[in-house]
């Protein structure tokens, strides 16, 4: 019953997102530049406190509500956290693949290293996006079979990327011509790039025609076909068996090898492909992150109770149990946060300073936490 809204509630929601969402879509166009400037030069992205709302009728969901950390050139960074707590959201928001108008950037800043210059893509439209999508950043979908057109060739829908930015392309040296021909050349490219052994057969087929592992690669090839500088990997190994998994798992470390400088923001569940895989990590809940620093920080010294319920639920070699442990209690309300620290009702070790949300504290060389325990635990 407490979730109950009312039809005069649900009207005066409806009229509130209406103005908010006016006002926002008006700021979007109004803005003159979106040029920024980088805080650290060796950073191809950075978030900078990122916000993105939903406005539904039921009232504005804080998908993302705060959250800040930096992607460095050449670095695989992995973002945990369990479903909901935004971590797609901020790869769609940085892609500027929001449902608007509903779904809204409405705070923060995502500053993204381009080779035209630093831009602010929190304050960039969709007119703007267009060399940016694939040609500077990229993204492997959660499912192929639904990234991929059912009534299309594989060759066509690669065609279609690489002519989209043939100029890019042609002026990086990448390709010579925005040909057909040169066209095909960098389709058959990249498909060879993802250790497909009969690309020019690949090239001709239709996407029910090929596995599930093999669709995966196809997508991963149109996400490196531009050479991009940032490659966002969203849950790249859902609905693959084991060994297809690891393959996967090889080939993009094996990307980011002969990519030089192209960075991985690599999302995932499984936090052991993140600590295959990851320099290091980012542990969001709630929308916001809550610890950040190298894998090897995160793993061996987890400062948040939250990271620590997240690593006793995996199961441990030699170690027998007749149930995993899962984190007690549920995740706050989206659409109503209280405003003390999202995890304190499901923490064992709250106390009375947990009444206000904790600020991000250094409790190491660039190991970050946002508890008030600062790691004592």
């Amino acid at each position: 019953m407490g979730d109950y809204i009312s039809s005069k509630e649900r009207r005066a929601i409806i009229k509130h997102n209406r103005r908010e969402i006016s006002r926002l879509e008006a700021e979007l166009r109004e803005v003159g530049t979106n040029a920024a400037v980088m805080r650290d030069p060796a950073n191809i992205v950075e978030f900078d406190g990122l916000k993105t709302y939903f406005y539904t009728e039921t009232g504005v969901v804080k998908a993302v509500d705060g959250a800040s950390f930096d992607v460095p050139k050449g670095g695989t960074v992995g973002v945990v956290g369990e479903s909901g707590c935004g971590k797609s959201v901020m790869s769609l928001s940085l892609m500027r693949l929001l449902q608007r108008p509903h779904g809204q950037i409405t705070g923060g800043a995502i500053r993204l290293d381009a080779p035209s210059g630093t831009i602010d893509v929190a304050k960039t439209g969709n007119g703007g996006m267009g060399g940016i999508r694939g040609g500077v950043v990229s993204m492997i979908f959660q499912e192929p079979m639904t990234s991929l057109n059912p009534v299309l060739r594989i060759g066509d829908q690669l065609d279609e990327v690489v002519a989209l930015h043939a100029p890019q392309l042609i002026g990086r040296g990448i390709i010579k011509g925005g040909g057909r021909d040169d066209v095909r050349r960098r389709t058959i490219e990249s498909l060879e790039a993802v250790s497909i052994t009969s690309p020019d057969r690949v090239y001709r087929m239709y996407p029910h025609e090929l596995s599930g592992g093999m669709r995966q690669r196809v997508v991963i090839s149109m996400a490196v076909a531009c050479s991009p500088q940032l490659i966002i990997a969203d849950e790249p190994t859902t609905a693959l068996d084991v060994t297809i998994q690891a393959q996967i798992l090889d080939l993009l470390r094996g990307i980011k090898d002969s990519y030089v400088g192209t960075g991985i923001m690599l999302i995932t569940h499984d936090l052991g492909v993140v600590a295959e895989m990851a320099d290091s990590v980012v542990v969001m809940y709630a929308g916001r992150v809550v610890e950040r620093g190298t894998a090897r920080d995160i793993y061996k010294s987890p400062a948040h109770p939250y990271t620590v319920g997240l690593m006793r639920s995996k199961p441990q070699p030699g170690r027998k149990e007749r149930r995993l442990y899962s984190i007690p209690g549920r995740v706050p309300n989206p659409v109503s946060m209280p405003d003390y620290c999202y995890f304190k009702d499901r923490c064992e070790y709250a106390g009375e300073a947990c009444s206000l949300y904790p600020d991000e504290f250094a409790i190491g060389n660039g190991h970050m936490v946002s508890c008030w325990r600062k790691g004592d635990i």
